[in-house]
């Protein structure tokens, strides 16, 4: 049976997609559907303790992140909308005063920031312009001082993520929000406005809006073991204002109009407290472990030539770089003829990706597109974006757990070689 058990086991690495809710916040959100379904907007009791939860929730969210004051959270239905919300107040803030808008970004951001930047773009060619700052190809972080290169006295708003979701590698965001408020200090233009895409690093790495120095960052419960919806910080008295894009009710202090989710809200309140009160950062450490152990286990089977790993150096300092349970491994031993997809075809344990799960575009060969572009924006060659795997691994994840997907990888490649051989 022991055997049985054992060939039948998966091992899932795919947490930077998403992640499975935790015990306590799955039971959060039973008990408040159970018992505080009520329309937090309603003045009778059960309505003003739903009100309560989701303001209690509000704290909670504020707390993971640094924010003093939680009135500069905003529940969104996730990442997606919130990236989308800061770049369409451009649209409604300066478009409509009739002012040129210029837009820093970088080009290995999520599709939710970039595409809503391409499109501004396309839209309003006359009035919108965009800069995309490449990253280091050495390091895959974009350099603060190519940033602050890239301004212009019209930029509103410069986009940066804080951690990358395929390579793993950590911006290096609060060097740039101080060297673009020095520059606009310095050329007597206001400051533009700062956004993080913080969506990998909640839960992983330590995120403080005031170290970071952001007007905007973003949230995404279920990428930490909550629920699938989000929140936006947005800073008081940032040079652009957060705008409502729907019109109805006005709760979330008339930013966000419809009911909110009791539920789910005080789930994503639960999913940050566990992270609050983990102060020994035993989650992270387990993370970290099993990754370190993975990459280990990797290079025991498929040899040190037989795998690359990448926009990674081991070293002192980079865990100070780079997202604990991110490893981003191109398998070069692989035939040329196959590409990471024809690994993952071949395991039996181990459930993974290639890339970002919100890319998900194939070219005819199989590869996808997109992955590869990003991979290879960030200095991975083009051969070894096509047989890259991205493995992450969780708070739950084993010792076990990654001997056996080490294994199970190397099987499928040797089968893949046979493979070749053969034809």
């Amino acid at each position: 049976m022991a055997d049985s058990d054992e060939s039948a086991r998966r091992v899932y690495l795919d947490y930077n997609a998403t992640t499975p809710y935790a015990d306590e916040v799955r039971a959060r959100i039973s008990h408040v559907m159970e018992h505080y379904w009520q329309n937090p907007s309603c003045s009778y009791a059960e309505g003003v303790r739903a009100k309560d939860i989701v303001e209690e929730s509000r704290r909670d969210v504020a707390d993971v992140i640094g924010c003093d004051d939680p009135s500069q959270i905003v529940f969104t239905s996730g990442g997606t909308e919130a990236n989308n919300w800061v770049v369409q107040c451009l649209r409604l803030n300066e478009l409509q005063a009739g002012r040129p808008v210029h837009i820093v970004s970088t080009n290995i951001e999520h599709p939710s920031v970039a595409l809503p930047i391409q499109k501004l773009c396309k839209e309003v060619p006359t009035t919108v312009s965009c800069t995309l700052v490449s990253p280091d190809p050495e390091t895959g972080a974009v350099r603060a001082g190519n940033v602050v290169a890239a301004l212009t006295p019209h930029t509103r708003l410069v986009s940066v993520m804080l951690a990358n979701n395929e390579t793993g590698v950590v911006q290096p965001v609060a060097a740039i929000s101080r060297a673009v408020c020095t520059w606009a200090r310095e050329s007597g233009v206001p400051p533009p406005a700062i956004h993080t895409d913080a969506a990998q690093a909640v839960g992983k790495i330590p995120v403080e809006v005031n170290e970071l120095g952001v007007d905007f960052l973003t949230i995404a419960g279920h990428k930490f073991y909550g629920p699938r919806i989000g929140a936006l910080f947005a800073r008081h008295g940032s040079s652009l204002s957060l705008v409502p894009l729907l019109e109805g009710g006005g709760q979330e202090r008339g930013l966000r109009s419809g009911t909110e989710n009791t539920a789910l809200i005080a789930g994503l309140g639960c999913a940050c407290q566990l992270i609050t009160r983990d102060s020994k950062q035993s989650s992270v450490q387990t993370m970290a472990t099993t990754c370190t152990a993975l990459r280990q286990e990797l290079m025991n089977r498929l040899g040190t030539e037989g795998v690359s790993f990448n926009c990674w150096q081991p070293g002192a300092d980079d865990e100070c770089r780079r997202l604990p349970n991110t490893c981003s491994v191109a398998v070069t031993r692989l035939p040329l003829q196959f590409t990471a997809r024809a690994i993952l075809a071949k395991c039996r344990h181990v459930v993974a990706g290639v890339g970002s799960a919100c890319h998900s575009d194939l070219d005819d060969s199989g590869c996808a597109s997109s992955v590869d572009s990003v991979l290879t924006r960030s200095g991975v060659s083009s051969s070894a974006a096509r047989c890259t795997l991205r493995l992450s691994t969780g708070r739950d994840t084993t010792l076990q757990d990654v001997t056996l997907a080490a294994e199970d990888i190397y099987r499928a490649v040797v089968e893949l070689e046979h493979e070749a051989t053969a034809t």
